[in-house]
């Protein structure tokens, strides 16, 4: 286009309701100061003609066409428009020839502008009347052909496919209106961009309707049941923002599926027909009756509903209408680059919430913002570039994904049994470690040892069962069956509209949750009242474990089933880009399980009550008023009824009053001093921003994660090799995603571990800065004890396994030493340094410095 295109509320008035196109086209330079005859086909420019066709890249083409005698059985129902009749002529038994006597809108068409004017003015496009039809070719369509026929991108819009999904009961023969909002959802649901120049097609569900009634049923619908011009078809909805919409999204022309696009009748009282409207007023051509059928399979098989649209209107001159000639030829993979560049120098069309929002740049204000942002355009757009050439790439059926899955599942089970097989000969050993030799007798260390080995087996038999279980649900599709049936529950019993996508994705991902409950069932009973009970831990009956289960299970669907849907919802509603607005959501749900989790979720399982009155609760209100901590609560959970475990630990979101809570088991087994010590650990993590630096790594690892994902989205190959070979569900997509991303999942692992296990040097060094010297070292010891934690590790497994060093690591970061039995005898409280503390060790191996790590 050569000059800015007005919005349409812009656009003169030519009668009331009304507003034309007329003028505008009219005075685009390459009119010459000529009238104008083909209307929005301008938006066509040769720029989008060849960003459309270079696309184009397996070359699959579709008919668009039914066939010319389609409706001649109801062809009444058309406006007594006759059937067409075909004669064969035999010129000799070598050579024939035909001739078709038909007319241009009894089957697949386009309504060209001398088709309807309007009715109040009696106007055609561009003010022509219809005595101009008499003494011209004017407005025919062979304007159309001469300016090059349409072809350009294409956009199917599935309204039928939108409703069903809706639950919404599809009548074609209702009169059902389509409304703008219907639209911008479908376009949500396909995460289809509509851009300028495109051609819309919709599809209604009308000629679906057709092709599977029997003669008798089509004609007592369409030629008995109402008078010509008296049908209730379903249709686009006669309303000002449908067409407002229209044309600030520069569509160069719309078609559907059924007969005459819009709803009839059209209501009373409105904004009068859409054909007065797009034909007369703006210049819009209409297609009708076009088979969308083949086309919707291939769109919904593809997980993409733009194609290459070619159509060649007959050329005749002065033409009032003309069949179709319609092909659509499909595009595979991301836009091309020539496609992104013209995107950006042409008006572009942004779906959000219920309104289109057009970015409508005048050459002024694009000069002024020009400098401003081609930096942050050029890199903003290459990223998706990267992302979009990246999941095009991987969007290839010679892909073997489920082996690759598989090889992947199978490595890292030999990779975590390597492993644990290493930590296990460790856990033979009868030697305790030197740093230990002089803090744990024997009988202790062969405990702990047997305790660990005992865990190893457990985890043997555990990771066994779980890639057995992954392995038979790849091989024997299980995925799809479990969506298969989700699906048949939601339709047979869904209610109050809630049987779409994102009910069966909520009912799928609950019903996937409940069964590996369920199998995981025995494991988790041998683990509590077996293993633990065997080595004292365990302190929880049946009754309580069978309790804990249920309200886990009520709390993953209570925050569950809304977060699952809000995140469903904002991935149809944001496009392509819905990896940042995800992100951001995200964001917000975990500052808010931050909050609600110590005063929600815990006492739903444990018992709280205020620390009393007392030496330790007097040196911990005097620690964190020496180290301005904002503490709000002091609070002792009842840990003891279900494990001898001990722990410690602060809540609360950064800047905010925080809640310190200490397990009782933790005050049974140390004395004031030592938990002074581990006190000062976990306020030595706030104090170093700790927990903001860890959420702010794992927030940038979310942000990466579902930018990858937007890569993955759409790969047809992945979701083909899982038994989708035409649906895409969102969730599907995310669970194949992350199987393909597991492999990175262990060196994040490692990266993490990192990071942890320096945070935790940081926060002991804190701790003994602040003069906790022998106490923080025998309260490790203890719990260590008392936990019956592994002594001694394996250097590759630690590394890959623990997220905290281990105890020896630990003692020897502090330097200490002792000359008695921490497992033997209580120690007094120690006021002044160990001897054997180097400061300068530590704090080397505080700043990561440790060749072991």
């Amino acid at each position: 286009m050569e000059s800015p295109v007005p919005r349409y509320v812009d656009l003169p008035e030519l009668v009331p309701g009304f507003r034309c196109s007329w003028a505008y086209f009219n005075s685009l330079p390459s009119k010459n100061s000529e009238v104008d005859h083909i209307g929005t086909l301008n938006f066509l420019t040769p720029a989008r003609k060849v960003a459309a066709a270079a696309e184009i890249k397996d070359g699959v083409s579709i008919s668009l066409d039914v066939p010319i005698d389609h409706f001649a059985s109801v062809s009444r129902a058309f406006g007594g428009r006759k059937p067409p009749s075909h004669s064969i002529h035999v010129i000799d038994e070598s050579i024939h020839e035909d001739s078709i006597n038909f007319n241009t809108q009894v089957s697949s068409q386009w309504d060209g502008f001398r088709h309807f004017g309007l009715r109040s003015t009696h106007q055609f496009y561009n003010g022509f009347r219809s005595a101009h039809f008499e003494q011209s070719s004017v407005l025919g369509t062979n304007a159309w052909t001469q300016a090059g026929a349409i072809v350009g991108r294409g956009v199917l819009v599935d309204v039928y496919a939108y409703f069903l999904s809706e639950g919404v009961e599809v009548n074609p023969n209702s009169g059902l209106k389509i409304t703008l909002k219907h639209v911008l959802e479908t376009l949500r649901t396909q995460r289809t961009l509509v851009m300028p120049g495109d051609i819309l097609i919709f599809r209604t569900g009308w000629l679906k309707w057709f092709n599977e009634s029997s003669e008798q049923e089509r004609y007592a619908e369409l030629c008995l049941r109402h008078l010509p011009g008296q049908h209730h078809f379903i249709g686009l909805v006669q309303a000002e923002d449908f067409v407002a919409w229209l044309w600030d999204s520069q569509i160069a022309a719309v078609a559907g599926d059924q007969v005459a696009l819009e709803c009839t009748p059209p209501p009373k009282s409105g904004v009068g027909w859409l054909h007065e409207h797009l034909l007369a007023a703006l210049g819009c051509p209409i297609g009708e009756l076009v088979d969308t059928e083949s086309l919707a399979k291939e769109c919904k098989e593809r997980g993409r509903y733009s194609f290459f649209l070619t159509s060649a209107p007959l050329h005749v001159s002065g033409g009032v209408a003309s069949p179709f000639n319609g092909v659509a030829i499909f595009i595979d993979g991301a836009p091309t680059k020539a496609h992104q560049i013209f995107s950006i120098s042409v008006p572009q069309v942004h779906v959000a919430s219920d309104v289109v929002f057009i970015h409508q740049h005048t050459f002024a204000a694009r000069r002024r913002r020009l400098h401003s942002t081609t930096t942050t355009t050029t890199t903003t757009l290459g990223g998706m570039d990267l992302l979009r050439r990246f999941g095009g790439l991987l969007d290839n059926d010679n892909i073997p994904w489920k082996s690759i899955i598989i090889t992947f599942g199978v490595a890292e089970y030999a990779l975590e049994t390597y492993l644990a097989y290493r930590q296990y000969q460790v856990q033979q050993k009868k030697t305790i470690p030197k740093q230990l030799k002089s803090e744990i007798d024997q009988e202790t260390f062969d405990k702990a040892q047997s305790y660990g080995r005992a865990k190893a087996k457990f985890q043997f038999v555990t990771n066994t069962w779980a890639v057995v279980k992954k392995l038979a649900e790849i091989q024997y599709n299980v995925i799809p069956l479990l969506w298969g049936i989700s699906g048949t529950l939601v339709a047979r019993y869904g209610r109050w509209g809630l049987t779409g996508e994102i009910t069966q994705s909520l009912v799928f991902i609950f019903a996937n949750a409940w069964i590996d409950t369920l199998l995981g069932l025995p494991f988790s009973y041998y683990h509590h009242f077996v293993l633990e009970e065997k080595f004292g831990f365990n302190k929880q009956t049946v009754k309580l474990w069978v309790t804990d289960i249920l309200k886990s299970q009520a709390i993953s669907i209570a925050f569950g089933v809304p977060i699952g849907a809000a995140c469903l919802k904002i991935i149809k509603a944001t496009g392509d880009n819905f990896f940042f607005y995800i992100w951001v959501f995200m964001l917000f749900v975990q500052l808010g399980a931050i909050t609600i989790y110590p005063t929600v979720i815990v006492p739903l399982f444990n018992k709280l009550t205020p620390l009393e009155a007392g030496d330790l609760k007097d040196r911990i209100d005097a620690l964190a008023g020496r180290l301005h901590f904002p503490l709000g609560e002091l609070q002792v959970i009842d840990g003891s009824k279900r494990s001898s475990h001990s722990n410690a630990y602060f809540s609360g979101l950064p800047y905010l009053k925080k809640k310190i809570v200490l397990y009782d088991t933790l005050i049974e087994q140390q004395d004031t001093k030592e938990i002074e010590a581990v006190l000062a650990h976990e306020l030595g993590h706030w104090k170093k921003n700790h927990t903001a630096k860890l959420l702010g790594i794992g927030s940038t690892h979310l942000f990466a994660i579902f930018a990858l994902f937007s890569a993955f989205i759409h790969n047809n190959s992945l979701y083909k090799d899982f038994g989708f070979p035409t649906e895409r569900p969102i969730i599907i997509g995310f669970i194949l995603f992350n199987m393909v991303l597991s492999p990175t999942d262990h060196a994040l692992k490692l990266i993490m571990n990192t990071f942890t296990r320096k945070f935790e040097y940081q926060a002991d060094k804190f701790s003994y800065d602040l003069g906790y010297k022998a106490e923080l070292a025998s309260s490790l010891i203890k719990i260590n004890i008392k936990n019956l934690s592994s002594m001694d590790a394996d250097w590759m497994y630690s590394a890959y396994h623990h997220s905290h060093p281990i105890l020896t690591e630990r003692l020897r970061a502090l330097g200490y030493s002792s000359e008695h039995k921490v497992s033997k005898d209580k120690p007094k409280v120690a006021g002044e340094a160990p001897d054997g503390v180097k400061k300068a060790e530590f704090a080397s191996q505080a700043n990561g410095d440790r060749k072991e790590l």
